[in-house]
């Protein structure tokens, strides 16, 4: 029998989405899904002001945690949407640094310039859908 419940994934840091009225994310049977998560660190700061890369790794620091709360991993994502404010600064940098999280094969995605994210310093925002069963195979 299949569970078709939608549960909310709890986390160490889970302040930071209820005071924006959001859940972190949710398991969906096998499915995960995360809310777009931003360079925030543990009191909602922005990290890296006008540092791009910094800025994506503390982005990929609070997806990896909400995802092993979840029982998942980088290496299970198979669908990622990622905004960001400047495409031409991302651009020099983000192939580089996206590999620093994943491998071959890569997921999904879509990569967007917006003008704005929540806030003021932010310059990117990433969602993603992973797995927690299975792999992902190429």
């Amino acid at each position: 029998m299949t569970d078709n419940n939608a549960y909310r994934i709890n986390h160490d840091n889970d302040g930071v989405h209820e005071k924006s009225l959001l859940s972190a994310g949710y398991r969906v049977g096998n499915i995960i899904y995360i809310s777009g998560q931003v360079a925030v660190d543990d009191n909602r700061q922005i990290v890296g002001p006008g540092d791009f890369p910094a800025q994506v790794h503390q982005t990929f620091a609070n997806i990896k945690r909400i995802l092993e709360a979840a029982g998942s991993g980088l290496h299970k994502v198979v669908h990622t949407t990622t905004y960001v404010t400047d495409i031409e600064t991302a651009r020099k940098d983000w192939i580089a640094l996206k590999k620093e999280y994943f491998t071959y094969p890569y997921p999904a995605g879509t990569f967007v310039e917006i003008s704005r994210l929540g806030s003021k310093e932010a310059m990117i925002e990433v969602d993603v859908v992973a797995i927690i069963d299975g792999e992902t195979i190429a």
